[in-house]
């Protein structure tokens, strides 16, 4: 999708679609699956992950699919760095890892296109006609304190689309970068509906914190050819 194709379908960050999940079956549901915590660094925080989608279709620890792909991909090149804190020379390859690696060349969204038995959940099926779509998708499981620092997902020509939703609007915030007369800010999103799911802007950078326990959240990546085939407004 171009610049122009992206916007003309993202037409507000979080764009609501028809696709609904029942939040109270589906948290009873995923409360059987595994989940493991998300990336190797931050682990302090309450940051969990079930794979929906990742490369093998089983449940796997540590698995790829559950962590930010561009420190999984950093990491491949630079494996002193798992689990490290920052320091001046993490800093700097990783600045000259960006500068020098070509995207292409990467583990990006449609790199993962095995379904888990996650997926098969009956809450689920409201999104039956979207998982021939799905790429890399997890469950989120933050509770007090888990966070997204601020930070973009994707960039045009688009390859995949994200939709995003949450079981308890009530117990986190999400925002996005917007400007105003003095330069940028990050605005909350308000009026999300518990188990709506909405095509999110994930090209604006955005952040996202839980300030109470048991927050799901819905992290769906999906071929952005779904647009082609299917309605999802």
């Amino acid at each position: 999708m171009t610049y122009d194709e992206y916007y003309a379908v993202h037409t507000q960050n979080l764009r609501p679609t028809k696709y609904w999940i029942d939040p109270a079956s589906f948290a009873l549901q995923a409360s059987f699956f595994p989940f493991q915590k998300w990336g190797d660094t931050h682990t302090e925080f309450e940051r969990w992950a079930c794979p929906l989608v990742n490369q093998t279709g089983t449940f796997q620890t540590p698995d790829e699919a559950c962590a930010p792909l561009d420190r999984i991909n950093f990491l491949k090149k630079y494996p002193q760095y798992e689990g490290k804190v920052w320091t001046d020379a993490h800093k700097f390859d990783w600045d000259l890892y960006f500068k020098e690696t070509n995207p292409d060349d990467m583990i990006l969204e449609d790199s993962f296109q095995m379904k888990t038995p996650a997926l098969s959940m009956t809450s689920l099926d409201p999104i039956d006609e979207l998982k021939p779509f799905m790429l890399r998708s997890c469950i989120l499981l933050w509770h007090y304190g888990g966070h997204f620092k601020k930070h973009i997902d994707n960039w045009t020509p688009a390859q995949w689309i994200r939709l995003w939703g949450t079981t308890k609007p009530s117990g986190m915030v999400l925002r996005y970068e917007e400007k105003d007369g003095q330069g940028e800010v990050m605005v909350e999103e308000k009026n999300i509906e518990a188990g709506r799911l909405y095509l999110h802007d994930s090209i604006k950078p955005h952040e996202a914190l839980a300030y109470q326990d048991d927050v799901y959240q819905f992290f769906i990546a999906m071929d952005s050819k779904c647009l082609e085939k299917i309605d999802i407004f």
